[in-house]
């Protein structure tokens, strides 16, 4: 990945997404609005693709009392923990107020 792919994933995950354990795993979520569904399918899932190693989907998720659909991208896995929390710094859990900068793009 370039300085300023890792960079983008940074602050797209800083924006919107959330790191989280399961019973037997770590989870990385990255949500959106449905009016963001081009953006998604064509650069967030290609960026979180690299920054991974998978293949992605984006995924859709409807609810009953809502009209349209939140959409996201989900990792499960060590590759989550070893990229979001112990290479770029962000937390396992809340980091609403504490989230900041990853000290190696501050270094870039």
């Amino acid at each position: 990945m370039t300085p300023e792919e890792i960079g983008e994933v940074a602050g797209i995950f800083a924006g919107d997404g959330t790191l989280y354990r399961t019973q037997g795993s770590i989870v990385m979520e990255v949500r959106g609005d449905s009016r963001e569904l081009e953006y998604y399918e064509k650069h967030v899932k290609r960026l979180f693709g690299i920054a991974f190693g998978l293949d992605l989907k984006v995924i859709r998720r409807y609810y009953t009392n809502k009209t349209g659909f939140v959409l996201g991208i989900r990792v499960c896995g060590k590759r989550t923990k070893k990229f979001l929390n112990d290479f770029l710094g962000f937390p396992i859990g809340e980091k609403s107020y504490i989230v900041r900068v990853p000290d190696i793009i501050l270094k870039d």
